[in-house]
């Protein structure tokens, strides 16, 4: 199972199950503040204190991340679709 860390710089990490990174990138200008990885570990959801909220394809070579502008501070993600 993958790891996915977020940092107080907006970074996340994905991690192997052995703690090597796969990828990093910057979706965020502030913390972190929650993270939800689908159960087929194909997608990262993110959430910051910037306000932002990402969801992030993780198998892809690309970096490609959506942004969505909302007061979020957390959320659940189930079967694809994000709940606010």
């Amino acid at each position: 199972m993958m790891q996915v860390l977020g940092t107080h710089a907006g970074i996340v990490h994905v991690l192997d199950p052995t703690g090597k990174r796969i990828k990093s990138y910057k979706p965020h200008y502030a913390s972190v503040i929650d993270i939800s990885l689908d159960t087929n570990a194909e997608f990262v959801a993110t959430a910051s204190l910037d306000g932002w909220h990402t969801n992030s394809a993780l198998r892809t070579c690309t970096n490609d991340v959506e942004l969505y502008r909302t007061s979020c501070r957390s959320f659940s993600e189930h079967n694809r679709v994000i709940y606010i």
